[in-house]
Formats: C-alpha cells, sequence, structure tokens
C-alpha cells in the first residue's frame, strides 16, 4: 500500500511539473542586439541561450527577422541597443521624494531628451541633501524602426529596449566590482565599447565602432581608444590626476588579452581581465553560442538589465504588460486549481488513514475489554473486599477491648425502634474506611412515616437528639430529601411507586463504654 509521504511527494511532483508547463511559455524569450552593422537573435529559456542568429541590416536580414517571430508567434522580445547615438548625462538635483521626485525627474528627462521617445533616468544614491541622477536616452530612433516594423506585423509583445553599457551592471556585480569606479572596456559586433561605471552606477559610455577602425593591429587601435577614454575621463574629473584607472577587460573570444602590451603608460592602469572560460562558467553559456561573435555575453546579461533603464515609450509596454498579466492569470488559476486538488486528495487519504487507526483502537479496545471480563472473573470485587477489610478491622477493635458489638446494635435499634415513624431497616457495623484503631461505626438506615419532607426532618432531628443524649455521637449521611443547602444530598428522590423517597442513614459511634 502506497504511503502517505509517497503519495504527496507524487502529486507535488505532478502539479509541478504541470505549473512548469503552464509557465514555460512566459519564461521563452526572444533577446535582440542591434547595432549599425546588424543584430543578433537568441531564444532563450529562462536565463539559458538555446539559438544564435546572426542577422544583417538590410532586407535579408529583416526578413529573416520575419521568419523567426513566425516560428516564435506570441513570445516577447528584449531588445538591447548598441550605437554611437546614445547619451548618458549624470546630474544632481535636490533629495525629494514619492509623486515629487516622479515629476521633479520626469520633467528634467523631457527637457534634456527632448527629440527621441526613447528615454529614461536611473537614480544613482542621495548624496546628502541631493540626490545623482542618471538620465540617458537613443537619440536615433531609426535604427531601431525596421525591426519595430517587423515586430508590429506579427503584434509581438516588447518587454523594453536597454542600452548596451547598461547590461554589463549585473555582471560587475556577479564579479565584486559594483562598489568602485573602473573602466569597462569589451568588443562588440558595432565595435569597442568603453563605458565608466562609478559605484554600480554608469557615469560615461563610448563606442569605437568597428568601420572607423584603420586596416592593421586592432589591439594597437584599441589600446589607443582607451587612452583617449582615459584623457576624456581626467578632463571631466571624473579620474584624479596621478590616479590609476582601473580597466577590466571583459573579453568572452580571448582576443583582447595582449592589448595591455600597446598602452602607452602602463603604470597609469590597474589591470583586470575576465577571460572567456571565467563567463562562460559564470553565465552558463554554452560555447558554441560564442564561438564567432561576442554578442552572447550581451544576450545573456539582458534580461537582467535594471528595469529603470528601460527606454522603451509606455504606449508600447501595453501588449507586453497584457500579455504578463494573461500568463499570470492562467498560472494563478491553474496553481489554485492544483492546490484544490491535492487538498481534497490529501484529505481523502487522511480520512481513510483515520477509518484504518479507528478499526484498530476498536480492535484493540474489545481485546482488552474482554480480557479484563476475564480478570474480573478471578479477583472478588473491589466492594467486597472494602467490605471485608473494615469487618476485619472491626473484629480487631472489638478483639482488643473485649467488647461485644451485639449490645451495641441492640442499643441502636431499640432507640430508632423507640421513635415514633421510624422503622429500622439495616444495621451495618464496621471499621471506618482509611483509619485504622479507630472504634467502629454503626450504619442505620431507617424509612419515615410521614406525609411531607418537613415533618419527616422533624422525626430525624428528635432521633439524633435522643442517640446524642444516651452518649452516641450522630451524623446524618445520607437522606433524598434534604432541605438544607450545605448538607449532602444522595440517592433518588422517589420511589419506582411514584411516592417519596424517605429513606435515611445515619452514623453512629458509641461515646462511652456499657455501663459507664
Amino acid at each position: 500500500m502506497i504511503t502517505r509521504e509517497a503519495w504527496m511527494r507524487r502529486t507535488r511532483s505532478t502539479l509541478s511539473n504541470v505549473g512548469d508547463r503552464l509557465a514555460r511559455p512566459m519564461r521563452r524569450r526572444l533577446l535582440l542586439y542591434v547595432s549599425s552593422v546588424g543584430a543578433s537573435l537568441a531564444l532563450a529559456h529562462g536565463s539559458s541561450l538555446r539559438e544564435l542568429h546572426a542577422l544583417p541590416a538590410d532586407a535579408e536580414g529583416w526578413n529573416q527577422f520575419d521568419a523567426h517571430l513566425r516560428a516564435h508567434a506570441g513570445v516577447p522580445v528584449w531588445i538591447a541597443v548598441d550605437s554611437v547615438e546614445e547619451i548618458f548625462r549624470v546630474e544632481t538635483l535636490p533629495r525629494t521624494h514619492g509623486r515629487d521626485r516622479v515629476e521633479m525627474t520626469a520633467r528634467r528627462l523631457r527637457h534634456l531628451l527632448h527629440h527621441t521617445p526613447y528615454r529614461a533616468v536611473v537614480g544613482l544614491g542621495a548624496d546628502g541633501h541631493a540626490e545623482r541622477f542618471s538620465f540617458m536616452g537613443l537619440t536615433a530612433p531609426e535604427l531601431l524602426q525596421p525591426w519595430l516594423d517587423v515586430l508590429r506585423l506579427h503584434a509581438q509583445p516588447i518587454a523594453g529596449v536597454w542600452l548596451a553599457p547598461l547590461l554589463y551592471r549585473p555582471l560587475l556585480a556577479r564579479l565584486r566590482l559594483a562598489q568602485g569606479s573602473l573602466l569597462l572596456v569589451a568588443e562588440h559586433t558595432a565595435g569597442l565599447r568603453l563605458a565608466y561605471f562609478e559605484r554600480g552606477g554608469l557615469r560615461s559610455a563610448r563606442l569605437a565602432l568597428s568601420d572607423t577602425l584603420t586596416p592593421g593591429d586592432p589591439l594597437r587601435q584599441y589600446a589607443s581608444e582607451v587612452e583617449r577614454t582615459r584623457q576624456a575621463l581626467l578632463a571631466q574629473r571624473l579620474l584624479a590626476r596621478g590616479e590609476p584607472l582601473q580597466v577590466v577587460l571583459i573579453d568572452p573570444m580571448n582576443s583582447l588579452h595582449a592589448m595591455a602590451e600597446h598602452l602607452p603608460d602602463t603604470q597609469s592602469y590597474r589591470w583586470q581581465s575576465v577571460g572567456r572560460a571565467q563567463l562562460l562558467s559564470m553565465l552558463g553559456i554554452p560555447a558554441d553560442l560564442m564561438t564567432g561573435s561576442p554578442d552572447g555575453l550581451l544576450l545573456r546579461l539582458l534580461p537582467e538589465a535594471p528595469a529603470a533603464a528601460n527606454l522603451l515609450p509606455p504606449e508600447l509596454r501595453l501588449p507586453f504588460r497584457r500579455h504578463r498579466q494573461g500568463w499570470a492569470l492562467r498560472l494563478g488559476a491553474a496553481t489554485v486549481f492544483g492546490a484544490g486538488v491535492l487538498t481534497a486528495f490529501a484529505l481523502g487519504l487522511e480520512a481513510r488513514q483515520l477509518r484504518q487507526h479507528a478499526h484498530t483502537a476498536l480492535a484493540q479496545a474489545a481485546q482488552a475489554e474482554q480480557r479484563a471480563l476475564q480478570l474480573r472473573a478471578l479477583v472478588p470485587a473491589q466492594t467486597d473486599i472494602e467490605a471485608a477489610w473494615q469487618a476485619l478491622q472491626a473484629w480487631r477493635w472489638v478483639q482488643a477491648r473485649r467488647r461485644d458489638p451485639a449490645s451495641d446494635l441492640m442499643r441502636v435499634h431499640r432507640l430508632a425502634a423507640g421513635q415514633a415513624g421510624v422503622r429500622p431497616t439495616r444495621l451495618v457495623w464496621q471499621a471506618p474506611a482509611g483509619t485504622a484503631g479507630a472504634p467502629p461505626q454503626i450504619m442505620l438506615e431507617a424509612e419515615l412515616d410521614a406525609t411531607d419532607p418537613l415533618t419527616a426532618r422533624a422525626r430525624i432531628d428528635g432521633l439524633i437528639a435522643a442517640y446524642q443524649a444516651a452518649g452516641w455521637s450522630a451524623r446524618l449521611t445520607r437522606w433524598a430529601l434534604d432541605d438544607r443547602a450545605a448538607a449532602e444530598l444522595a440517592g433518588d428522590f422517589a420511589r419506582p411507586d411514584g411516592g417519596p423517597d424517605l429513606t435515611f442513614q445515619l452514623s453512629l459511634l458509641p461515646g462511652r463504654e456499657p455501663g459507664r
């Protein structure tokens, strides 16, 4: 028989697989890298790349892009743009909060980048009573226009548009380099990308286009671009004179490691290289997707781009928002349904196990009851044992004092019978339970001839007074119709024939020896 734990594990696994299948279309992404040279398209599932295709920036490339969208209809698209027509500007504004902060930054963003709808602002942190912001935008929207036209033709949802330099922020966090100031150098299809980061925020960026490089040794020309960037940082006072510039070389193709040898002044740099093996291991990129192009690295980092740096205008984000909400509703409904099914099955299994336990407990109880009956047949009842013990204690007391119990019983009977309306019915002579060595007591049970409880009570009080006058200690121990609140009530209030039950019981102790 399957156990409850095994059934629960199997059910959770089944529901997890169903949820994964339902969420699988939402986890699929199309990642597009666009530059003036061309584009690269990758299909991603979660955080892993599955395919990588190079698309030229002409009609043939757009037709290929159209074919890929037909094969992956409805899959959302993330776009990275690598262009020299970009603006990065850092400004310090008064520190505000809430709606005032949003309105202030939006107004400043419209003022700086009024000529393009592809713009965004990212906060770089507070500095006393002020706050630094990075305003960025794409000043040449026509670079994106052919690719967006194909996307609109297929009504493909667009998640966002990001500038290529911002994609390196998650990589710097993984390398634990996000707290200092550094110049990041990486080779793209469009050319050599140089981005200056300060405390994790992008301060400035340059792109040395590949078609502007003169034929010859590219590493020497790349080194000159690095030196030119260092001089620009000194001129902008982003780098102090005499301070060495930390350079992080991102080299997914292992083709740039000798660049440092061509720098005119190596003392002005602190060089750090991140090679192909480290990048593939850190990001989990298949090696065959980065054989002929470094764009696979950017496309892998694209889904981790900061949401605040999304340049896509709000009106173009609406289809993606509806797409995500639709899948969220479907997944939520499937989750609720699965949870209900799991709960119903769990309750059914629990009820079945409870029934089994109940049957087992009943069988054990029946066996215990049968055993108790067998043992009880062999052992005398407890009341019989107690009565015998009390009789033994009473006899020992009498034997030690050479006293005849018959005389006490007769005295008690005569006093009761001499009382008007009292009929003795039973006399019991025994030692009190739990009081070894105490004198035995006599329990008198009698019935009354009376028409009402008050008269019966008066006769009982008269009998008690008679016993006390004769030297006995008398105490009423049971009377069903006792009208005193502090008295103990015991027995039935009525006889089976319907009349009042006027039976009572007295506990009597002798006060002195006879004849004294």
